[in-house]
C-alpha cells in the first residue's frame, strides 16, 4: 500500500478506510509550530552549576530538582568532562 499523503491510505479490498490519526496530528503540530514563525532569540542564558550537571548525569544526585541548560552548554560540560577523563 502506498500512502497518498494527508495520514490517508486508499481503501483496502474489504471496503474500510485507514486514518493515520498520529501522522494527521503531527502534520496539525507542524504546520502550527511553522506558523509560528521563528524562535525569540531574547533568552538570557542562565547560570549552570557544572557539578551538579554532572552528579546528575552520573546518577550520584539524590535531588530531584534539576535546572535544565541549553545543548551548546551541555556539550561543552561533556566535552570538559571527557578530556578530564582522558576520552578525547
Amino acid at each position: 500500500m502506498s500512502s497518498t499523503g494527508g495520514g490517508h491510505v486508499p481503501p483496502s479490498s474489504s471496503g474500510s478506510n485507514f486514518v493515520n490519526h498520529g501522522l494527521n496530528k503531527w502534520e496539525s503540530a507542524r504546520r502550527r509550530f511553522l506558523e509560528s514563525g521563528p524562535p525569540s532569540r531574547s533568552r538570557v542564558s542562565r547560570a549552570v552549576d557544572v557539578e551538579i550537571v554532572i552528579d546528575k548525569i552520573y546518577g550520584n544526585s539524590s535531588s530531584e530538582a534539576f535546572e535544565p541548560c541549553s545543548l551548546p552548554m551541555m556539550t561543552l560540560i561533556l566535552n570538559d568532562l571527557w578530556a578530564a577523563e582522558g576520552l578525547e
